[in-house]
């Protein structure tokens, strides 16, 4: 007898209108188990829990949820089935540069920019980008 399968994704591609992101996913996840998603920053991780929420409607493939297919792009519809998308969130200003929201944060803190790049030096490269554009680790 086959193990029934909560959650199960064939052939899943996700990304943002025709910019593909992950693709040619496949798993299942059978009831009372648990999986976890690894990769680096900017592989597509939280796009794939976006898509499976139902936030992002699917560029290819299909979401199964305990036999069920979720349409694409029907956050309600996921929500009915159970998959329930919890954001962190980080308390940026998305429009302004990685210097700036800096600036912000250093006028309650001792901490200039300086202090923070010799900490985090990738964000040195990065300080003229939009929060908002960075990806969720480098956020």
């Amino acid at each position: 007898m086959t193990e029934q399968q909560v959650l199960e994704c064939r052939g899943l591609s996700v990304g943002y209108g025709a910019v593909e992101v992950a693709r040619d996913i496949d798993f299942a996840v059978p009831a009372g188990h648990v999986l976890a998603l690894l990769g680096p920053n900017g592989a597509g991780k939280t796009t794939l829990l976006t898509t499976l929420a139902g936030l992002l409607p699917q560029l290819a493939g299909h979401v199964v949820v305990e036999g069920e297919e979720i349409p694409p792009g029907r956050p309600r519809t996921a929500n009915k089935c159970g998959v329930v998308l919890v954001p962190d969130d980080r308390a940026l200003f998305a429009g302004l540069t990685v210097r700036e929201n800096l600036r912000v944060a250093s006028s309650s803190s001792s901490m200039g920019f300086d202090e923070v790049v010799d900490i985090f030096p990738a964000l040195a490269r990065r300080d003229t980008v939009a929060a908002g554009d960075l990806s969720g680790g480098e956020q």
